[in-house]
């Protein structure tokens, strides 16, 4: 149970932390390794005078060796030379004997490693086509979608229900909510990280279940809340969007994303290795570096989960210049925790407990006062912003996203 409660949650990492339930879902691993640390304490006292005995004797052969030969030989069982010959041999097997017991433990550790390895070998693989479907344009359209976590014991837990919008190319659709709305699940199924279980997603007008998945990647650029980086160059990390892409290329994509410049000043440049423990470039700087990904992919379809989410006043603005650059031409959904980034969106898809309650632009939200107006204030409150100054703030971001 901890082993797959441990893979479970490595697995679904970057859901839970978008969802905000990192908290609930690391209880439920916790849980499961309190358990088998429980039962490792009551085992060990149970066998604890049983094992304390035998390695007292294996550590200390001399404390049933002396006596127990001294006696055999005082009683004419043994003679010297036999006496000698077990004390010699038994007080040199005592180092054979610790090692082949740390063989023993490495090949039980070897053994969990092995079914680990397995566990993740058998997991489900989603089906897919062998041939590509035929695409028409990259308008993106989510019909009637439904979709509920499988959780253990529980049953599904229903995150997505009766979902419907269309994005077209060229567009800017925000997708804002509470925490836990389904926001970040929305934006996954896009990208099939799971199949829907009810409804469909079409790209071009094909069902993202008809397409292979080099296909169905080939056009979708995804840029999470979370920029992963791979214990390697810069330049090796940006080419993980595109293998072949030259050196004109790479500084091209990382110029757009705003990143040439701090790159040029790292120790070795493009050639500077990075890694998850690198402490060498702040939170904006490893976001414009995922977005300098996403522009070299050149992907027609855009997903940004809260792409400037943990970036500082210093690096926002230039965060928003690549944002435009990226976002220009492309049919593209933003999911939104800071609502100034998307006030100026096509159009804003507002999401209560898995389904979409409120749509439309930020001006007309704003008037409904409903939900969204009410997050509106409550952001505006917090930053400093006036409630009547959407609309301007609106015009200031169509000019940096949608216009470029």
């Amino acid at each position: 149970r901890m082993n797959a409660s441990m893979v479970e949650f490595v697995r679904a990492m970057a859901v839970v932390r978008t969802f905000n339930g990192t908290g609930r879902v690391f209880g439920e691993t916790k849980a499961a390794i309190d358990d088998a640390a429980e039962y490792e304490v009551q085992w060990s006292r149970e066998f604890l005078p049983i094992f304390t005995v035998f390695f007292v004797l294996v550590s200390s052969p001399a404390l049933v060796i002396v006596p127990v030969g001294l006696l055999l030989w005082h009683t004419g069982q043994v003679d010297t030379s036999t006496l000698l010959f077990f004390f010699i041999v038994g007080l040199g097997f005592t180092l054979p004997l610790l090692r082949l017991l740390n063989v023993m433990t490495t090949l039980a550790y070897l053994g969990l490693g092995a079914r680990l390895v397995r566990e993740l070998d058998e997991a489900e693989v989603l089906p897919e086509p062998a041939e590509a479907g035929r695409l028409e344009g990259s308008r993106l359209e989510v019909r009637g979608v439904d979709f509920a976590y499988p959780v253990r014991d529980e049953g599904p837990r229903r995150v997505l229900h009766d979902v419907t919008f269309s994005a077209e190319p060229g567009t800017v659709t925000a997708i804002v909510g509470p925490s836990g709305a389904g926001k970040s699940t929305l934006a996954r199924l896009i990208a099939r990280f799971w199949d829907v279980d009810g409804g469909a997603i079409r790209i071009g007008g094909v069902d993202i279940r008809e397409m292979p998945m080099t296909q169905l990647m080939d056009q979708i650029a995804f840029v999470f809340q979370e920029t992963f980086l791979f214990n390697d160059s810069v330049a090796a990390n940006l080419r993980l969007a595109k293998p072949d892409a030259t050196d004109e290329e790479i500084v091209e994509a990382a110029t757009a994303a705003r990143a040439h410049e701090f790159i040029s000043a790292l120790p070795e440049g493009y050639d500077t290795q990075l890694g998850e423990g690198s402490g060498r470039l702040s939170g904006g700087e490893r976001q414009r570096l995922a977005l300098a990904r996403a522009i070299l992919k050149g992907a027609p379809i855009v997903v940004l989960d809260e792409a400037t989410a943990y970036a500082d006043p210093e690096n926002e603005v230039a965060l928003q210049d690549a944002l435009s650059r990226l976002v220009a031409g492309r049919t593209v959904v933003i999911i939104a925790h800071r609502l100034s980034t998307v006030a100026g969106a096509d159009q804003t898809l507002v999401m209560d407990e898995g389904c979409i309650v409120e749509r439309g632009r930020h001006e007309q939200l704003i008037a409904e006062g409903g939900l969204y107006a009410r997050m509106w204030e409550a952001f505006s409150e917090a930053s400093g912003i006036a409630l009547t100054g959407g609309p301007s703030a609106a015009a200031s971001l169509a000019g940096e996203e949608v216009s470029s």
